[in-house]
């Protein structure tokens, strides 16, 4: 049994291509240190450059600007609405309001 797991395991090394030095490829042995590697390549690429831009975490997304066509369409809506539906745009308004001091 134990015969058969070590050839199972010498068999699985040497398709999966553990063979060390049986390739006639060759390999790059350049490392960063040497100054070789042109940037974004190696372990890691670009991941840890200094394109990376921190983000202010107090700063809050501005809303987009109506344009000019939402703001009639919006006059319209206030000017048709029925007290129930502006009553329920006002409550979801002060809830949005509410959200954006107190969020969670």
């Amino acid at each position: 049994m134990a015969k058969g797991f070590i050839a199972a395991v010498f068999l699985a090394a040497g398709l999966a291509g553990c063979g060390g030095g049986m390739t006639n490829t060759p390999y790059d042995t350049r490392t960063d240190k040497e100054g070789h590697l042109p940037p974004g390549e190696g372990m890691f690429g670009s991941a840890f450059s200094a394109e990376w831009v921190r983000r202010d975490p107090g700063a809050k997304p501005e809303a987009p600007a109506m344009t000019a066509a939402e703001q009639e369409d919006f006059k319209k809506w206030q000017e048709s609405a029925t007290p129930e539906q502006r009553k329920e745009f006002e409550d979801w308004r002060a809830w949005q309001e509410q959200q954006k001091k107190n969020p969670k």
